[in-house]
């Protein structure tokens, strides 16, 4: 046995990276109940739904709170049960192992997860084994609640580092781990169970050099907490080497980095971190501060992006994966564009299919996009062109479909090779403010229209010319009049002006669903339009009206 693709792990600015981190709610033997009844954050009895697995004496911690990540409310707490064991009222001492007295509603989850606080529930340095799964500890005071959490040992004559999972309770002093830890006979062991890690950097649970069971699976998930905040401006962790993360897999899934108790923020210098495919990084702000910055030294390659925000001095991000609901940003909390030049937002390599969807990339200091399918984003003040298209093949076809490209000092659009432009869509797109002397609205470098290219149904406004070496596309629009609601005030809805917003409603592709019996389709040019009646609105992170994205 071995670490599972069902672990989750914990890190959080109060552990302890010789804490035990980890939780598996799929071992046999975990332990689970609801509240019955709502609790004040300083109640000291509790009633639980039912006590079945839980110890009939002696005082044990119980963790409260939903199951996953924890949100901005911050409903995660420990506490140490002193009174009741064995029946459904508890006698508790709240807000343990560095959680803090919280107040929870009835059906609220009470399970045995002892990695979700900054202390660690039991330690020792007193451990034995001798090359089996059974694990001892004369000081100890192991009771049921231990299984499923994982026992990290950090050292031990002959004892083999690692995280181990619980698998079994036998008593006071005796436990099963997953496997042997040691080669021999061990002896002074020492030994935690229970609370987070705190590193990031060069000893981090997910990095990929480190020996197997002291690092993450495929599958697993790293909760990463934060400070309460979506859009925090000091950072919680600083990053001082390039890491390989572990990669996941097709049989047991992503690796995934995700944010919990709002957005962590994680800041360093030069590459941060490198993905191997099946990574994810979900709801955290990636920040550079140091110099350097080229295709080759990304702040973060081959991941995968959901809910995340990069703000930077530099490069930035080499995506090559799927960036969704994102904010790309390079001048942090800035609404202007950077006054230095320096290389792209978002880089994908031309033989990987990147896609770009929902996202706000901003204030670049060279170009947004490359090479990159980008949907329904907004991509805008960049210091360069706004998407570069400079490859692509039957492979990796692409789509530039529903954005808002808008305000960059050069193009909107470059197309600096018209060869691999056969496998590329562009339609949909809201084309605007690119109106510095010698820049267009799209820009190619060659004037040559490939039949494979299905480019219609875009939409101009206030650009020094809409086409340079290419001829306008079928139904493309030409607005005589602003058609963004506000965008100085980052409200990218259509309004219901004549000659602007209002001609780009219901001005794209689809019009038609072909097949069905529906004979009209509600197809905006661009994003964040307006239905002409009913419906809702999809407001982008980052910016104002509608709902979040």
């Amino acid at each position: 046995m071995a670490i599972s693709a069902t672990t989750e792990w914990r890190i959080r600015t109060g552990g302890n990276d010789a804490n035990g981190a980890a939780y598996d709610s799929a071992q046999s033997g975990v332990i689970s109940t609801t509240l019955n009844g709502a609790i004040t954050n300083s109640a000291t009895s509790i009633t639980v739904a039912s006590a079945s697995g839980w110890p009939s004496s002696g005082n044990y911690y119980a963790r409260i709170g939903p199951v996953g990540a924890e949100g901005t409310d911050g409903l995660n707490e420990v506490v140490l049960v002193t009174g009741g064991q064995g029946t459904t009222t508890w006698t508790v001492t709240r807000g343990q192992l560095g959680t803090t007295g919280t107040a929870f509603a009835s059906g609220v989850v009470v399970n045995n997860n002892l990695a979700r606080c900054n202390t660690a529930a039991f330690s020792g340095t007193d451990g034995t084994s001798n090359a089996s799964t059974t694990f001892t500890s004369a000081s100890a005071t192991f009771n049921a609640t231990v299984v499923g959490n994982h026992l990290r040992l950090a050292s031990g004559t002959n004892g083999t580092v690692g995280y181990y999972r619980i698998t079994a309770f036998t008593d006071a002093n005796t436990i099963t781990l997953d496997r042997n830890c040691s080669t021999g006979a061990m002896t002074n062991g020492a030994w935690k169970i229970g609370g987070a890690a705190a590193n990031i950097s060069t000893s981090a649970i997910f990095n990929s050099s480190s020996a197997a069971g002291n690092k993450c699976v495929p599958g697993n998930i790293i909760y990463i907490r934060g400070a309460g905040s979506r859009l925090p401006s000091v950072a919680d962790y600083t990053v001082t080497t390039e890491m390989y993360v572990v990669q996941g897999d097709t049989t047991n899934g992503d690796v995934t980095l995700w944010g919990e108790y709002g957005r962590p923020f994680i800041t360093g210098n030069g590459r941060n971190y490198r993905g191997g495919g099946y990574t994810v990084s979900r709801s955290i702000i990636w920040s550079r501060t140091g110099a350097g910055g080229n295709a080759g030294n990304p702040l973060l390659d081959n991941f995968d992006f959901y809910d995340s925000v990069y703000n930077g001095t530099n490069q930035d991000v080499l995506g090559v994966g799927i960036m969704r609901f994102c904010i790309f940003s390079h001048i942090y909390g800035h609404t202007s564009k950077p006054s230095v030049a320096g290389t792209y937002a978002l880089m994908a390599a031309s033989t990987r299919n990147a896609i770009t969807y929902g996202c706000l990339i901003e204030n670049s200091r060279l170009d947004g996009v490359a090479n990159s399918s980008v949907i329904n984003s907004v991509v805008r003040n960049c210091l360069g062109n706004g998407v570069v298209i400079s490859s692509g093949n039957a492979d990796n076809a692409r789509s530039l479909s529903g954005n808002v490209i808008t305000n960059n000092d050069k193009h909107g659009i470059d197309i600096s090779s018209f060869a691999n432009m056969s496998w590329y869509t562009i339609c949909n797109n809201l084309i605007a403010n690119h109106s510095v002397a010698g820049k267009y609205g799209i820009n190619s470098s060659v004037s040559v229209v490939t039949a494979q290219t299905a480019f219609t149904n875009n939409a101009f406004y206030n650009n020094t010319a809409n086409y340079n070496n290419i001829n306008a596309g079928p139904n493309d629009v030409v607005c005589t009049a602003d058609p963004f609601t506000n965008a100085a005030g980052g409200d990218y809805t259509l309004n219901n002006t004549a000659g602007g917003g209002q001609a780009l409603r219901d001005g794209g592709l689809p019009g038609q669903m072909p097949g069905l019996s529906t004979t009209d389709v509600y197809s905006p040019i661009g994003l964040l339009a307006t239905p002409a009646s009913g419906g809702g609105l999809l407001r982008h992170p980052g910016m104002s009206g509608g709902m979040n994205g």
